[in-house]
């Protein structure tokens, strides 16, 4: 009887660590529109990151972007394992730190902030209209909900 309970834990074990090993998924699985749903969404995430972390250096460890510049990276790191789970190459940013503008004061960056955030709401919004693998839609509705739920608010109150 302990031997077959060894077996049986060892098979369900086995089983187990081969359902969790990261599969890749045919690119071509991916129709055009959600490539580019994909690259629009993680170039947007890098432009707020790299938004985000302009205005630490500017302004200092100043909330609420020490909390979202670190939202941001796990936007774009979701974003990224959706890219090598499909085989294809991870984007890296296009934004240069000479395009991104900054703000003289902490509550007139919060203000473009805010409205980043909406803009990054509408973005997702349009996107899980297309017909996405579960996935990429829930990749999506995480990020978006995070923007919504969280980080509008917090730039809401900046002060």
């Amino acid at each position: 009887m302990k031997n077959s309970i060894k077996i049986v834990f060892g098979l369900l074990l086995m089983t187990s660590m081969f359902a969790c090993k990261d599969e890749t998924i045919s690119s071509s699985s991916l129709n055009a529109d959600v490539k580019i749903a994909l690259n629009e969404a993680i170039q947007d995430e890098y432009k707020a990151m790299l938004f985000y972390q302009k205005s630490i250096d500017k302004f200092g460890q100043v909330m609420p972007y020490i909390n979202i510049v670190d939202a941001e990276v796990k936007h774009q790191e979701s974003l990224a394992k959706l890219f090598q789970n499909y085989g294809l190459a991870v984007p890296t940013s296009q934004w240069k730190d000479s395009e991104i503008t900054t703000f003289s004061s902490v509550q007139a960056s919060c203000a473009n902030c805010y409205q980043a955030e909406i803009d990054n709401i509408a973005l997702y919004d349009k996107y899980l209209s297309l017909d996405l693998p579960n996935d990429v839609r829930n990749v999506f509705e995480n990020n978006r909900a995070a923007s919504l739920n969280k980080h509008l608010p917090a730039f809401a109150n900046c002060k």
